[in-house]
This record gives structure tokens, sequence and C-alpha cells, in this order.
């Protein structure tokens, strides 16, 4: 950064979340109640993206999951969601 730079610099300081590595979606989502919510999870087809999918809509909320087109993301939910039954 240059010295005549108008940003402020802070410094990182650790929070501590009580996760780690290891925690599960559904971890980090248990108790809470998203009735009435919607979520927008871009990739929420495959990965991380599908369980955050799973999670949120486990906890109520309604869940958007934007896809390049319809088809190839209903198919691939639909896949996921068969697979894991």
């Amino acid at each position: 950064m240059h010295e005549n730079s108008a940003y402020k610099v802070t410094a990182q300081e650790l929070i501590s979340s009580g996760f780690g590595k290891e925690t599960t979606a559904q971890e980090v989502i248990a108790g809470v109640d998203l009735t009435g919510k919607v979520a927008i999870v871009t990739g929420g087809y495959s990965g991380v993206g599908l369980e955050t999918t799973r999670a949120l809509a486990n906890a109520g909320a309604s869940v958007v999951v934007p896809a390049r087109s319809l088809h190839y993301g209903g198919i691939k939910l639909w896949q996921q969601t068969m697979s894991t039954k």
C-alpha cells in the first residue's frame, strides 16, 4: 500500500466461533429456525454448496439455487437428493 493511501490498515484479530474444520453445516445451524426466510446459495447443487443448501432447507428456509440452466441445476440437485436416500 502506498504511503499516501486513504485506506486505514487494521490488524486482524482472532475470533473464536467454537466451530472447527470438522464441523458440519448441520452442526452450525442446529437450533436455528429459518422458517419464512429465503436463502440464495450459489453453487448449491454440489459440494459445500449442496451441504449448505441441505442445512438451510432442514432449518426451514426456502432455498434458491441459481444455475446456468434450470435443466442442469435441477438434474444435479435431484441426483444428489436421490443419492443420499
